[in-house]
């Protein structure tokens, strides 16, 4: 959407195609390693932004500082649930790209220093939920996955 909006040029066009590329890639290697253990990925979810959103560079950049962080965190987060070694070696170099894509949104949008973070904070799965909440409807998000008993929940620190 933010490339198709037509508002971004030199430096911020650039690192949003490289920013789309990246989020494409996951997802497709996501997919992939999921298929190949037997698991059935989630349906992609349907998001809705603010109307202004895409209607300037700043609102675009404001929005990736926004939710870039949270993918950061939702990935740590998630490490302590996934059992395949495969798939949590692709979700820590995940993280490590969003941790990138953060760093070039704080550069654009002249945060200082632009690496402003030496542990990004792994977030559950209830907080990466509230945090993008408004941009599905105020649905919660589900992994697909088991649910965690309550002492399971616990010792993964998830409640």
């Amino acid at each position: 959407m933010a490339l198709d909006a037509g508002v971004l040029s030199g430096d911020a066009l650039g690192v949003v195609e490289n920013l789309e590329s990246h989020e494409s890639q996951h997802v497709d290697a996501l997919i992939g390693l999921l298929d190949s253990v037997g698991a059935t990925p989630v349906e992609k979810p349907t998001f809705t932004f603010p109307a202004d959103a895409t209607s300037s560079q700043a609102s675009i950049l404001d929005l990736a500082a926004t939710l870039e962080p949270v993918g950061v965190g939702a990935y740590l987060g998630a490490a302590l649930l996934i059992s395949s070694p495969d798939i949590l070696a692709a979700a820590g170099s995940i993280a490590g790209v969003e941790g990138e894509h953060v760093v070039a949104i704080n550069w654009l949008l002249g945060v200082v220093p632009y690496a402003n973070e030496a542990f990004p904070e792994a977030l559950t799965l209830d907080e990466v939920s509230a945090a993008v909440a408004p941009f599905m409807g105020g649905k919660m998000l589900s992994t697909g996955g088991p649910k965690l008993s309550p002492a399971e929940a616990y010792r993964l620190g998830h409640v």
